[in-house]
């Protein structure tokens, strides 16, 4: 009856410490569910802004585009308006365009 009163007392034990591991495992799990929950929030919330934004980013893209359509325009105007100051002394000095003479003179004025 020794040998079994031990095995009942160890039986026992094992089944108290299961039952604290087991509380802890629950609050642990109540835990995580709680961070899933806010974590869910978050990103509900994230999604919504991002839903609201969505058409301003668009519209700022378009914007952007557009601006750069025109500035890549006026760069042209302005290349052959130099073209058309500067064509007959490039070709007096014997270069492409202006720009080359410049950046030669540019570096030239560096060096020294």
């Amino acid at each position: 009856t020794l040998r079994l009163k031990n095995k009942e007392e160890l039986i026992t034990n094992q089944i108290s410490g299961l039952d604290t591991r087991l509380k802890f495992v629950e609050k642990d799990f109540e835990m995580t569910n709680e961070k899933l929950q806010d974590a869910i929030n978050d990103v509900n919330i994230l999604t919504e802004k991002l839903n609201e934004l969505g058409p301003s980013i668009q519209e700022l893209t378009e914007q952007i585009e557009e601006r750069n359509s025109k500035i890549e325009k006026l760069e042209n105007l302005i290349k052959r308006a130099e073209e058309t100051i500067y064509g007959d002394f490039a070709e007096r000095v014997g270069i492409d365009d202006i720009h080359e003479y410049e950046e030669k003179h540019l570096r030239l004025a560096k060096e020294k």
